[in-house]
């Protein structure tokens, strides 16, 4: 009975849909893990390769008198995680004029992250308050539970909440 190794007999491919898969992705290829982070949640990818400026996706959802609102997104993969990484969104968020935005983490938020995007306020619409910054990990996407950001109506989406791209 020969062991088969991966790399060698077989590759792996795919999509993932659960949080040992995204971890499997990620050691293998961090931006391909970004990729599939930012389209898993419904947004599109941000392909600059460098100088992103820490946004790596879009989502975009519908305003009234047919105006975009957006939320930008930033992945961390394995790096520690820091109440920095909040505050370098908010800087983000700020600079790019977005309503909303989205970090997609590997491991689990601090408290004093999750402090600081609580600090950052909410974002009010039609009746609704949004969390103007939103945290989830691999393991709110891909668990029971399927966990997506909290946001208003998103343009393009379908009945999966996975959207589809539109040109404007």
């Amino acid at each position: 009975n020969a062991t088969l190794k991966e790399g060698i007999d077989f590759d792996l491919c795919g999509y993932p849909t659960s949080e040992e898969g995204a971890q499997l992705l990620f050691k293998q290829n961090p931006k391909q893990f970004e990729h599939w982070a930012v389209e898993w949640v419904g947004g599109f990818i941000n392909h600059k390769q460098s100088h992103d400026r820490g946004i790596d996706g879009r989502i975009y959802f519908e305003k009234q008198k047919k105006e975009l609102g957006k939320m930008i997104l930033s992945v961390k993969g394995g790096q520690n995680v820091t109440p920095a990484m909040v505050r370098e969104l908010r800087g983000a968020m700020e600079r790019e004029k977005a309503e909303l935005a989205g970090l997609i983490l590997i491991k689990e938020a601090t408290k004093g992250m999750i402090n600081e995007a609580n600090e950052a306020g909410k974002y009010h619409y039609d009746k609704t308050d949004y969390n103007k910054i939103q945290i989830l990990t691999i393991r709110d996407m891909t668990g029971a539970d399927k966990k997506l950001f909290h946001l208003p109506n998103r343009i393009g989406h379908k009945h999966d909440d996975k959207q589809v791209e539109m040109y404007f």
